[in-house]
């Protein structure tokens, strides 16, 4: 144990962490700020006690410390989350913070509550919760603009579940972050004004609708601008349900929605560059370092700040600097250390599906690809490139496999065509998307990349579909529970742990009689 935690400290802070968060939100137990704060100073004195004579003690005092701090955050989350509930309608003062959302039979807007009438007084929110609005269509409803603050009768009620579908809508909607839910009749809002104050989220998504319209300009239409909005900005909008589905079935949905593969290519363009002039110019270190760490975190305040392109910021920021600074690779602690930040900052993001699968992946590869790559039977130098790229898609997809399947119920089953495919391809998209933004001054040359690009993301979407066309090109409709998914992630440590002790000759034979039973069940 205490090879392992030296090795990977943050591994071991970030589990009793995890563990706290986890117990908050599926146990009853939970401590008032007063029983908190009193159980931390035991602790503490505790750890100051057991410090030079148990060294045990104290690190058990100090995970335990870390299991009541993941409780605690928790429960701060949600009570930030709070509303004056009535049976009664209410009048609230509003602020739109996103654009419509067509629904069903609505139109959809989320609001930030600013304050509510309570007598003859109108009582401030300071924390500003979030809500839901759902209007009825009619011209005027989709006409509502983000910054706009209205004054609604409505009754407001806290996130709940309809019918028995299976699905916790209400604990979902609690995890974004949505305090409360209400229709707002016809003729039962005013608008009062504008908040002229632009708050850096709307900069970034203005910012981000320019960049889409000057794709627009410069002649992209359909599915590429779809695709290339998701792949650059984040904006997933302009996507048909069509090219959805052929991704998803392919096992390239993780390419539309932006995480560490986007800003790795990033991140590996900026190292590769400002290593060539650290190389020349040394006393440039310090400078390039800080100018790589801003362009990261200025891709993921334009993207939007999602949990997996945080994630990557953080973790590729980290790697930079110990890449340009002292020449080191990623680590296991690196990662643990971003998680462990991540969630001290905002532990609900524990419970996004892109947070867990981003990390699964990234321990996976980590843990599972030196011994995969290992196996490249050739020495050539292409052979090694392809045989290292299947290496990283296995490692990720026995990461990320558990968890696809308990979401989504699907498993893609050629998904080593699909990344031999489409990661050159993004590849290309993505750093011709950046020559495009930086030949503005030549619309020539632009114009030319623009051409190109357009190209490539047809020849993109016709491999897709081609492979989505293939003989069991998915299994659907799979259902397993969360206890499965804890025995599948045992197994897989299991595996790790089997390998670390096996010979590679006879892992050769082991993968060999994988792919023949695996065949074999397939055909059957």
């Amino acid at each position: 144990m205490q090879t392992g935690l030296h090795r990977h400290p943050f591994l071991w802070f970030l589990l009793p962490l995890a563990l706290g968060i986890v117990c908050r939100e599926y146990t009853p137990l939970s401590f008032s700020p007063t029983t908190t704060i009193a159980i931390l100073i035991a602790l503490v004195l505790w750890m100051c006690l057991c410090y030079r004579r148990f060294s045990r003690c104290f690190l058990a005092a100090f995970m335990a410390l870390l299991f009541v701090v993941g409780m605690s955050s928790l429960s701060l989350h949600y009570r930030s989350l709070t509303f004056p509930f009535t049976n009664d309608k209410q009048v609230c003062l509003i602020k739109i913070s996103d654009n419509a959302e067509e629904k069903q039979r609505s139109v959809q807007y989320k609001a930030e509550i600013l304050a509510y009438q309570q007598g003859d007084s109108l009582i401030a929110l300071p924390q500003h919760p979030t809500c839901l609005l759902y209007f009825p269509k009619d011209s005027i409803s989709y006409t509502l603009q983000r910054g706009e603050q209205l004054a609604i009768h409505a009754r407001m009620q806290p996130p709940q579940n309809f019918g028995d579908i299976g699905f916790d809508y209400a604990r979902y909607l609690k995890r974004k972050g949505i305090a409360a839910t209400a229709y707002v009749p016809m003729n039962s809002w005013k608008l009062i004004g504008k908040d002229t104050l632009i708050g850096w989220r709307e900069k970034a998504d203005r910012y981000r609708e320019k960049i889409a319209a000057y794709y627009h300009r410069l002649g992209f239409r359909g599915d590429e601008l779809g695709v290339l909005t998701a792949l650059t900005i984040g904006e997933k909008e302009e996507l048909s349900e069509e090219i959805r589905e052929t991704y998803s079935v392919a096992g390239a949905s993780h390419v539309l929605a932006l995480s560490g593969l986007h800003v790795g290519l990033l991140a590996w363009l900026l190292m590769v560059c400002f290593g060539l002039l650290i190389r020349y110019w040394p006393a440039l270190r310090p400078l390039l370092v800080l100018l790589t760490l801003c362009l990261l975190g200025s891709f993921a305040y334009f993207t939007g700040l999602s949990p997996s392109v945080v994630r990557a910021v953080i973790m590729f920021s980290l790697l930079a600097i110990v890449r340009l600074w002292r020449n080191e690779p990623l680590t296991l602690n690196v990662v643990a250390f971003t998680a462990f930040i991540m969630l001290c900052f905002k532990p609900i993001w524990l419970f996004d599906v892109g947070f867990q699968l981003s990390f699964s992946a990234v321990f996976a590869i980590l843990l599972f690809f030196p011994r995969l790559n290992a196996l490249c039977p050739s020495r050539s130098f292409i052979i090694k490139k392809v045989w290292s790229l299947m290496a990283v898609s296995i490692a990720a997809q026995l990461g990320t496999a558990p968890l696809v399947i308990y979401y989504f119920g699907r498993f893609s089953t050629h998904f080593l065509l699909t990344n031999l495919w489409i990661i050159p391809l993004v590849t290309l998209v993505m750093y011709l998307t950046v020559a495009l933004l930086l030949l503005a001054p030549f619309p020539m040359l632009q114009g030319w990349v623009a051409l190109a690009l357009q190209k490539l993301l047809m020849v993109q979407h016709k491999g897709l579909h081609w492979i989505e066309s293939l003989p069991y090109a998915s299994f659907d409709n799979i259902a397993i529970g969360w206890v499965d998914v804890l025995l599948l992630y045992l197994l897989l440590h299991a595996i790790y742990l089997y390998i670390q002790s096996f010979s590679l000759s006879r892992l050769r034979w082991l993968c060999v009689m994988s792919i023949v039973v695996a065949v074999f069940v397939f055909i059957g």
